[in-house]
Parts: C-alpha cells; sequence; structure tokens
C-alpha cells in the first residue's frame, strides 16, 4: 500500500488497524469486506469520512488514478469512464 495524500478514496480488500494512518488522510473508504457495524463502519464514522462495505472486487474494478463518487449514505459507488 503506497502513500494517500488527502483528498483520495482508499480502496481496499479488507482492513486492517495498521491502516489507521493510511485511512486518517483519506477522504473516502471503500472496503471489499465488511459491513456498517464492523471495522470500516466504525472507522469510518470516527474519522468522518463516507464508506462503501461489501463492495465486491472493488480494488479490481476502480483502478489507481480513475475518477469515481462515493456515495456512502446509499452505499453506491460511480465509477467514471
Amino acid at each position: 500500500m503506497g502513500e494517500n495524500p488527502k483528498g483520495k478514496i482508499l480502496v481496499v480488500k479488507s482492513i486492517v488497524p495498521a491502516m489507521i494512518p493510511q485511512i486518517s488522510y483519506s477522504k473516502g473508504l471503500i472496503c471489499e469486506t465488511g459491513g456498517y457495524l464492523t471495522h470500516i463502519g466504525i472507522i469510518s464514522r470516527e474519522f468522518g469520512i463516507p464508506a462503501v462495505a461489501s463492495a465486491r472486487k472493488a480494488s479490481k474494478k476502480i483502478k489507481t488514478g480513475k475518477k469515481i463518487k462515493l456515495k456512502g449514505t446509499k452505499g453506491e459507488i460511480v465509477i467514471y469512464d
């Protein structure tokens, strides 16, 4: 996992406590596993950032630099071409 400048949406397969510094610099979080009562939900609420959990194959579908819109309250991800 490389650097994540402020303002980027972090896309991960799963969340572990060691990722907290990376998450703190993110403006959004997309995770392939978990739910809103698990680690991703708690972390996103603590940092006040939107998150989508259980986004299957997100790390394969969303490539670095791809423009996306994250709608955390609706659980939606919009990928722009």
